[in-house]
């Protein structure tokens, strides 16, 4: 039995102190893929509780047909994706009453903080707008792409995830980076933005900051 399994059974028995330890191994790492989601870190922070609570509530149910880091990140896409959903039906809400005269229309799109370890830009306004144009994707080239491109994940690990084949992984994958490339050539012109080069300096600085 790997540890990761021994702190599930023990969470499953209710054990405090196994709770722990497992928060202290992955909380970073949930943090900073709903971070990749969200974009705002108060948002991450509550998704980040959230899934921990349900971590405690659903060890007992663990089937084992994945490792413990996949189960983790399905809860964690599964909860930033549900947050985001409520919040456009919050926006989409705030419009239609505002249309009506009925309100202020004060649900407008929350201005970003974004700052990920995955994502390394020269400017705070590119990083800004590399973010918003992840959120107009369809969700599951979303999904793919923050899993693959922000958080890091080796692709088997990030299909696994998401519970698709590798080869749809990477469909998903080429359709979010044509679709932001046509985005962003505009913006861009000249340089472009390789995601993956900025992904590898974030990286390389990272792993300086640890030696």
């Amino acid at each position: 039995m790997t540890d990761d399994r021994r702190l599930l059974h023990g969470i499953a028995q209710q054990d405090q102190g196994a709770f722990r330890e497992f928060y202290d191994r992955h909380g970073d790492r949930v943090f900073n893929v709903a971070l990749g989601f969200l974009r705002q870190q108060s948002d991450a922070e509550e998704v980040t509780q959230d899934v921990f609570v349900e971590v405690y509530r659903s060890a007992q149910r663990f089937r084992g047909d994945s490792s413990v880091g996949t189960w983790l990140h399905r809860i964690t896409v599964r909860k930033s994706l549900d947050r985001i959903r409520h919040a456009k039906r919050k926006r989409r809400f705030a419009t239609f009453t505002q249309s009506l005269g009925l309100g202020t229309g004060s649900e407008a799109a929350p201005q970003t903080d974004f700052d990920h370890p995955g994502v390394l830009l020269d400017r705070r306004e590119d990083a800004a707008l590399l973010s918003r144009l992840i959120d107009e994707l369809p969700e599951r080239q979303r999904t793919a792409f923050v899993l693959c491109f922000v958080q890091g994940l080796p692709r088997q690990e990030a299909a696994d995830t998401m519970e698709v084949k590798l080869k749809a992984l990477e469909s998903l994958l080429q359709r979010a980076k044509s679709g932001l490339r046509a985005k962003l050539d505009p913006h861009f012109p000249g340089r472009g933005l390789d995601v993956r080069s900025e992904q590898r300096k974030s990286r390389q600085t990272a792993s300086k900051d640890t030696e």
